[in-house]
């Protein structure tokens, strides 16, 4: 399907502060849009349990990621600041889930984009992840 047939959609990566996020999605994120797969019609909603990220600090993370494993130009920072938006889900309670739950909405009011087919990523936890469940 040509980017032109794509609508405009959110993709949202859980555990995005992750070795795999940023040694593979995101710079997969960045090639398809780059290579003319998938147009800048997307925004990336990056959650984690990581406290003291917000979008600018998140974006400068990924910016370093898309550096050392995709690219030696600077012209992704742009495609970052455009397209990559942080939310913190530190506790993962109701509360960090309804408004993980407005964020999104409100991302797809403000961008346009339709969530008939959202896109999902949830990264494995490790198991040091599971310590706050006892």
């Amino acid at each position: 399907m040509p980017p032109s047939e794509i609508e405009p959609h959110l993709f949202i990566i859980f555990g995005a502060t992750g070795d795999l996020a940023h040694r593979k999605l995101l710079p997969a994120l960045y090639q398809v849009t780059k290579k003319g797969i998938l147009d800048d019609n997307f925004k990336i909603l990056c959650v984690a349990r990581t406290a003291d990220l917000n979008d600018e600090t998140f974006r400068d993370k990924a910016s370093s990621s898309l550096i050392k494993w995709v690219i030696r130009k600077m012209i992704h920072i742009k495609w970052c600041e455009k397209n990559i938006f942080y939310l913190s889900n530190a506790q993962s309670t109701k509360e960090d889930f309804d408004f993980l739950s407005s964020h999104i909405q409100s991302l797809e009011k403000s961008f346009n984009l339709g969530f008939e087919n959202p896109n999902f990523f949830i990264s494995p936890c490790t198991p040091a992840g599971f310590s706050s469940a006892n």
